[in-house]
């Protein structure tokens, strides 16, 4: 590939993992966040003001938004995989494979808690600790904050282009969408939120 259109492809995969529009990135993200916020506006606005971030980690976490994984590849060696569970899978070479990084994000070793409670890990609860270590960026966040830029480094090597932008964008369009809906224009906020965030 020669180099301005290895410049064009990576302009294109920034900015739809980073805004996206229906599908994977920004837009898909936007979208989640707005429908757990009117899933129960009493409970979620007051949730999301006192820490946006967390709020924003944990429906991405729970949700998705982002990539939905890594794949597919074609299996090399076959290979046993004992879950935590004890079950044990079997990945056989010639095979396809795949990942879906929303199933790690409700493994109880990482989201349980002290007790590593199943239970605990599916709960909806922002500011949980190890939020940093969901996979929807393909890689650990608390990794890729390491990285100066989405390039990469030791720590991430390969993640989401769209993971920066995709953080900072969120917050910036909720919060606005939020003092619409103080006002008691709850619809109208969605409605502007969505047209700002698709004509960008």
């Amino acid at each position: 590939m020669n180099g301005m259109d290895r410049v064009r492809k990576v302009v294109y995969e920034f900015n739809f993992a980073g805004l996206g529009g229906d599908g994977p990135g920004g837009g898909l993200a936007t979208m989640k966040m707005l429908r757990q916020i009117q899933r129960a506006p009493e409970k979620m606005v007051p949730l999301f003001k006192k820490n946006p971030e967390a709020f924003i980690m944990e429906v991405i976490r729970t949700q998705g938004g982002g990539g939905a994984g890594v794949g597919p590849w074609v299996v090399q060696k076959t290979r046993n995989h004992t879950l935590g569970t004890g079950k044990v899978l079997t990945e056989y070479a010639g095979n396809y494979a795949n990942t879906i990084a929303l199933h790690a994000n409700f493994d109880p070793s990482v989201f349980g808690g002290p007790d590593r409670d199943q239970e605990y890990a599916m709960k909806f609860s922002p500011g949980r600790e190890n939020a940093d270590r969901m996979l929807n960026f393909v890689a650990e966040l608390r990794e890729i904050r390491k990285c100066p830029n989405v390039t990469g480094c030791e720590a991430a090597p390969r993640f989401c282009l769209g993971t920066f932008i995709l953080n900072l964008r969120r917050n910036e369009k909720l919060q606005s969408a939020l003092r619409l809906e103080d006002k008691g224009q709850a619809s109208t906020a969605m409605m502007l939120f969505i047209t700002r965030h698709q004509s960008k």
